[in-house]
């Protein structure tokens, strides 16, 4: 805790286990999907890729495994997939807890700062603790001189628009010359205000869009024909696509659902690359454990046209892509004499057994290139999993998921505690919980005719050739 900041708040919600405990700790964690090494993780914020290494902030307790108590957490990583977690880099004070916010690189060296410091918004959320009773949340900036591993506090930037307005999120519309933010401010409704200098702000538009709620982004994103289009997201996976002149922005496209009751929150992309990476939350957790909810696999967004209309797809980028290799023909068997070993099916259902290796994520992808749409199932430790293309249906257990289209392709990436699903194409997304941690443990597969599948297992380093295909 900072000199000078009243810990007696934090330590009345702390939560204290004996020696004996300790190896909750280290209980079984994912291998693609960050995790903090205690307490509880929600909203990503203030992603940064700077000079090859991919800067992650995050909605913190570090104090347990519940909601309370909220910090910035951080964490590095020079590959997308191996993060060394860092101190906590914002601790709740005077002002209010530290809720979401965003990240930006200072180009063009405002603030009296240089142009490589890191400059980050954030929502003070006032009358959050008890230090901060009867307060308002504000808007906040802080910097940081060495790279994100510290962030020093400068001030406030935005008054109280609004009791609960926060999620701050800001980029350079180059158009206009002019900083952008975009507010989630109440119910549906946000606000875009525009600065030259970060300091003083100017509010220009009050937007109210459908089932819209909190953690706003506002981002532009070529299409699979090259023409750019502008995307308002919000943290419960709606998307508008519309157009924006750096002061307002006009819906040409309706809602549109990224996915179904797929628990991913706090959308905040990495604003320097031609397309934004998105590590998103998954919402899960193991309850009883020192440590509560991971980070989705980060995923390359772009646009593509579908029936007339666009729709986003979450395509795994090359960083983490790149790491699967076509599993070895052992790992992939028959389950009875009469099948083949062939992975393309035969005329009849094939039931295969894919034999998993301890702590190595696997992929499968399977697509139907001809007109029969036959169903195909796995079965693994901690989940059932049954796909309907022809009536597009995905069971996951009791739960069963409604594409509302065909499905012509699907992919099902397993690591410890969680799967990850995308389908035609990757504009279907799904992140569901498991009980399931022992990635030895064997898949067992189910296909009807005309079904091809590949099957990829995760190489920690370097070294294979080729990738699951």
């Amino acid at each position: 805790m900072p000199e000078g900041q009243n810990p007696f708040g934090l330590l009345e919600r702390v939560a204290q286990r004996d020696e004996e405990e300790r190896e909750h700790v280290s209980c079984p964690r994912p291998v693609l999907h960050f995790t903090s090494g205690t307490g509880w993780i929600n909203d990503p914020n203030g992603l940064i890729c700077e000079n090859g290494r991919w800067q992650l902030y995050f909605q913190h307790n570090p104090f347990n495994t519940e909601w309370e108590n909220l910090c910035w957490g951080s964490a590095v990583s020079e590959d997308l997939v191996h993060w060394r977690q860092r101190d906590v880099a914002l601790w709740p004070d005077e002002t209010g807890t530290m809720f979401s916010g965003c990240g930006i690189v200072n180009e063009r060296g405002l603030l009296g700062l240089p142009k490589d410091a890191l400059l980050y918004f954030y929502t003070a959320a006032g009358d959050c603790n008890d230090w901060s009773k009867g307060k308002m949340f504000t808007q906040h900036l802080a910097y940081s001189l060495d790279g994100g591993e510290t962030l020093v506090k400068w001030g406030q930037v935005i008054a109280p628009l609004g009791k609960d307005s926060r999620d701050p999120k800001v980029f350079w519309h180059e158009e206009t010359q002019s900083y952008v933010m975009v507010l989630w401010l109440v119910g549906n409704r946000f606000l875009v205000l525009r600065s030259g200098d970060l300091e003083h702000w100017k509010q220009t538009q009050d937007i109210e869009l459908p089932d819209a709620w909190e953690c706003p982004d506002l981002f532009e994103l070529e299409d699979d024909g090259g023409e750019k289009h502008w995307v308002f997201w919000c943290a419960d996976g709606y998307y508008y696509i519309g157009d924006f002149d750096g002061y307002e922005f006009s819906v040409r496209q309706g809602k549109r659902e990224l996915r179904h009751e797929a628990p991913l929150r706090g959308p905040d992309l990495v604003g320097n690359r031609k397309t934004g990476h998105q590590p998103g939350l998954a919402a899960h957790g193991q309850r009883g454990k020192a440590l509560h909810r991971m980070m989705a696999i980060p995923r390359e967004l772009s646009l593509v046209r579908r029936g007339g209309e666009l729709a986003m797809k979450l395509s795994l980028p090359e960083e983490i892509a790149g790491r699967f290799c076509p599993v070895p023909e052992q790992a992939l068997v028959p389950q009875s004499a009469a099948d083949e070993a062939a992975i393309n099916l035969p005329a009849d259902v094939k039931r295969l057994t894919y034999r998993g290796e301890k702590e190595t994520p696997a992929i499968f992808k399977f697509s139907w290139p001809g007109e029969s749409l036959d169903p195909v199932s796995l079965e693994m430790e901690g989940i059932s999993l049954k796909a309907e293309p022809e009536n597009g249906r995905i069971y996951l257990g009791d739960t069963v998921y409604e594409a509302g289209e065909k499905i012509f392709d699907l992919c099902v990436i397993r690591d410890a505690g969680v799967i990850e699903i995308t389908a035609n194409d990757d504009i279907i997304y799904l992140t569901v919980e498991i009980s399931g941690y022992d990635l030895g443990s064997p898949v067992e597969i189910t296909a009807g005719a005309e079904v091809s599948l590949s099957a990829g297992r995760y190489v920690p380093c370097g070294g294979h050739e080729g990738k699951a295909s």
